[in-house]
Order: structure tokens, then C-alpha cells, then sequence
């Protein structure tokens, strides 16, 4: 189909509540989603929270260098750990105190030495997937999702279209993405069937292109 050919999705995708619930379940809790720069997070301990389809999650350079993601919230009570962005030695609720780790690790939790069974080691922070391409760092809450390299993301780039700058000088225009892939027009053609044939005639292709 021509790209010029790509029609808008139906009004009822942007107002339904029904379709709405399906597509987070169904598409965007599911696939990789960008979310900043490794090079924002440049030294051990930088973080920032940020808010995501899945939740708030804190993004973080560990004390090996590596990048983190993890559930923005106490396994305690829930609470949420940091806000902003910032630098950190550890990551304190500030509830209740529960300490953790870089790595995700509770390493303190006052008070539970009174109840019975209970292991440090079995409440670390939750993990999000994590995986960077260039510069760039992408999440998925989706454990059995294939790995992000396997979108071969450098094959929908346009030659040219992509050049790494500095985070004020980046602008979306400057990727270029094609059609959205026949697999992916698959799924959200099972995402109607889901949420029950509702809404108005579904359009054969939609652009994807910034």
C-alpha cells in the first residue's frame, strides 16, 4: 500500500474507554517504548523517576556503570522512592525506610526482624526490561517480548535521518520511521476484535511516519 494511501485511525479509538484498556494491554505494555538518553544518566547513582504506560519507574545508573529501571514504588507499602532526577548512594523509602541498593537489593527494612520468615532477598524493587540502542533507552514491561535489537531499528531509519545531538538540539523530526510493519497492523487488527467490533470501519493501514 502507498504510503500516501494511509488513512487516520476511526474517531472512536481516541474516545473509547473500551479500546483504551485493550490498547494499553494489547499494544503498549506489550512493545518498547523510548524513554531518555544513557548519556542523561552518565555517572553511577544518576536517576531520574519518570512516568510510564506501566507505572512510575525510576531510571538509574548503577555503581558498575550499568543502566537500571525499576518500579517506582516501596515493596512495603508502596510508596513511591524518588522524584525528579538527582544523584544517590541508595534508594530510601521514605515511609518506613526500606533501603535499597543500586542494583535493586533491599538491604534494610527496620522493624522486620520481628516477623517471622522473613528474607531481605525476596523484596527487592521490581525490574522493568531495559535495553539501549545508539544512545537511546527503551522499556517494556513485557517479560516474554523479543529483544529490542530484534526491531532492527537502523533498518526504518532513513539514511541520514538520525543524527545523535545533544538533547536541545534533538528534534523528532529528525527520525523518520515507514509504515508500521504487517505484523503490527496484525495485532491491532486483533486488538479490534477484542474489544468486541465496536467501534466504526477499521482503516487498512495507518501512518506511523513523524
Amino acid at each position: 500500500m502507498p504510503f500516501d494511501h494511509a488513512t487516520a485511525l476511526p474517531a472512536a479509538c481516541y474516545t473509547s474507554t473500551e479500546f483504551f484498556a485493550a490498547e494499553m494491554v494489547a499494544i503498549h505494555r506489550r512493545n518498547w517504548f523510548f524513554v531518555g538518553l544513557a548519556s542523561e544518566l552518565a555517572s553511577p547513582g544518576a536517576y531520574r523517576a519518570i512516568e510510564t504506560v506501566g507505572g512510575p519507574v525510576i531510571l538509574l545508573r548503577d555503581n558498575d556503570g550499568g543502566l537500571r529501571a525499576f518500579a517506582n514504588c516501596c515493596r512495603h507499602r508502596g510508596s513511591i522512592l524518588l522524584e525528579g532526577s538527582g544523584r544517590i548512594r541508595s534508594i530510601a523509602c521514605p515511609y518506613h525506610a526500606w533501603t535499597y541498593r543500586l542494583d535493586g537489593a533491599l538491604i534494610a527494612a527496620p522493624d522486620m526482624e520481628r516477623t517471622p520468615d522473613f528474607d531481605l532477598t525476596e523484596h527487592g524493587l521490581a525490574r522493568v526490561r531495559l535495553e539501549t540502542w545508539q544512545d537511546l533507552v527503551f522499556l517494556n514491561f513485557d517479560e516474554a517480548a523479543p529483544r529490542q535489537d530484534a526491531h532492527h531499528l537502523a533498518d526504518h531509519l532513513r539514511p541520514g535521518g538520525y543524527r545523535h545531538k545533544g538533547r536541545d538540539e534533538a528534534r523528532m523530526h529528525d527520525i523518520k520511521f515507514p509504515i508500521c510493519e504487517r505484523e503490527e497492523l496484525e495485532r491491532i487488527r486483533r486488538l479490534k476484535a477484542e474489544v468486541g467490533g465496536k467501534l466504526a470501519a477499521w482503516p487498512q493501514h495507518f501512518q506511523c511516519a513523524l
